[in-house]
């Protein structure tokens, strides 16, 4: 009987520490598991965010396999829009050489 409260107390002894040991395991597993809840959630944003971004550049490259046959006409316009102003500015600057020229000798002078 002495031999079984020895082991009794012993084990009483064992569980209260164990108990006291477990006391800090529990808060950090308890914190590691709410980190972890913390953690998921991030995630879940995360890849919301990823989504909604992936959604905006396939719209974007979308946008652009449709405006660029557009943009390039444009440009060849452009170009031949630019070409034409440049003959016309040539033609017109021709044209006024002339009329200085003819007014200068009209008038009897070298240059006004």
């Amino acid at each position: 009987r002495d031999q079984m409260l020895k082991e009794f107390n012993d084990l009483t002894i064992r569980q209260r520490k164990i108990t006291r040991e477990e006391e800090p395991l529990s808060a950090k597993v308890s914190e590691l598991t709410a980190r972890i809840a913390s953690h998921t959630t991030d995630i879940e944003v995360i890849d919301r965010s990823l989504k909604e971004l992936d959604d905006k550049l396939k719209h974007a490259k979308s946008e652009i396999r449709i405006l660029q046959p557009k943009v390039q006409d444009l440009s060849g316009k452009v170009d031949s829009t630019s070409e034409k102003m440049t003959e016309v500015q040539e033609r017109l600057d021709a044209a006024n050489a002339k009329i200085y020229a003819d007014f200068c000798n009209a008038v009897n002078v070298e240059n006004i």
